[in-house]
């Protein structure tokens, strides 16, 4: 590695805590919000794509899953 390289490596800026903790509020609160959106909406998608209930709660289900293993990791 030449000196340029390294220096560029040591200098980087690093995050402040507060900045994460934010941005996961962020996060969880859009992803409230999407639930608080879809499940009123279910009987309209039903209607207007043509699927069971059940196909749509396998996808709310997945997003629910897929958020909580995002948290998780």
């Amino acid at each position: 590695m030449t000196d340029n390289h390294h220096n560029r490596i040591v200098l980087q800026k690093h995050l402040p805590m507060g900045f994460l903790a934010v941005w996961i509020m962020i996060i969880t609160t859009i992803q409230w919000m999407m639930l608080d959106m879809y499940l009123p909406a279910l009987p309209v998608l039903v209607r207007e794509f043509g699927v069971s209930e059940g196909a749509l709660n396998v996808s709310l289900n997945a997003g629910i899953i897929a958020a909580a293993d995002w948290r998780w990791q």
